[in-house]
């Protein structure tokens, strides 16, 4: 199920009015700012899968060296893969420092730039004409502008906790350490149940006897 910005300050008014009509002109702006705020403290605390952009997969009319990342680019979660071949070559990262330590012909890639300038991933050796290279990165989730625009977040809840955090502190309510503590607990709890591995994984530890194959009867 999606949920808007509107179903989350419907929340929050519930609890900061006790009544879920959602506010008008300077403190709707405000506490849609908020919720923004709040899936960007979601967003930076972990490394969620629904921020994983798969299989990001531009192509290159000419030989090129550089290759401009995306505005909601955070970070590679994969190798750099040059597809055009039969073979795959696979491109490490590395710190930009450690290219003076490798070699003209050493694949590797290195990102340059910030997140107000955008960010690019410096390719060595140049990539040829027509070549397609597969990556997968995090992803910055989407500003919330409008009370119609679509989280991300799987948790409604932490959101409207952690605004209804940040909206009582400005107001030295003081309610607000506690709201901050309910946010925090139900952000852990996403982050536990993110780390676990699904049924349709291989979740079971191994133990001694498993680690060196023994089995009963075994000699």
């Amino acid at each position: 199920m999606s949920y808007t910005v509107q179903d989350i300050l419907k929340n929050i008014a519930t609890f900061i009015n006790q009544d879920p009509t959602i506010p008008t002109g300077t403190e709707l702006t405000t506490w849609i700012n908020l919720v923004d705020q709040a899936q960007k403290d979601w967003a930076n605390a972990y490394f969620w899968k629904t921020l994983t952009v798969s299989g990001y997969s531009p192509s290159f009319g000419l030989s090129a060296i550089s290759l401009g990342l995306p505005a909601n680019f955070k970070k590679l979660t994969s190798p750099v893969y040059d597809m055009s071949k039969a073979t795959p070559d696979k491109y490490v990262e590395i710190p930009p420092a450690e290219r003076f330590n490798r070699g003209s012909t050493d694949k590797y890639v290195y990102l340059i730039g910030d997140e107000v300038q955008g960010k690019a991933l410096i390719i060595n050796p140049a990539l040829p004409s027509g070549a397609s290279i597969v990556l997968d990165y995090q992803s910055y989730p989407s500003s919330l502008v409008t009370v119609n625009d679509t989280i991300v977040c799987p948790s409604p809840q932490f959101l409207a906790q952690q605004a209804e955090y940040y909206i009582l502190q400005s107001r030295s309510d003081t309610r607000f350490p506690s709201k901050l503590s309910e946010a925090n607990n139900t952000l852990a709890n996403l982050i536990e149940s993110e780390a676990t591995k699904s049924g349709g994984e291989n979740n079971q530890t191994k133990n001694y006897y498993k680690q060196i194959n023994f089995r009963i009867g075994q000699s």
